[in-house]
């Protein structure tokens, strides 16, 4: 019997866009981004996308946590 694996993906996060890359695909899912909220020092905590990125069954990217319905929100893990 095969094992259902979730591939990883990797985020990238730019200031308008971010890209995603599968483990195992070729191209990346691209989506905008409509928002963002920095902890004290900058960095990026939460992110939210114009669109669903993630798969069932996905809830973690590398780095972050993931989820919604309308939408993508990223939360920094």
């Amino acid at each position: 019997m095969a094992e259902n694996k979730v591939p990883e993906v990797t985020v990238r996060l730019g200031e308008t866009d971010a890209s995603f890359h599968r483990s195992g695909q070729s191209m990346p899912t691209v989506a905008k981004v409509l928002g963002v909220t920095r902890d004290a020092a900058g960095e990026v905590q939460h992110v939210v996308l114009d669109r669903i990125v993630h798969r069932p069954g996905e809830g973690n990217f590398i780095g972050w946590r993931v989820h919604g319905a309308v939408v993508t929100e990223m939360t920094r893990n």
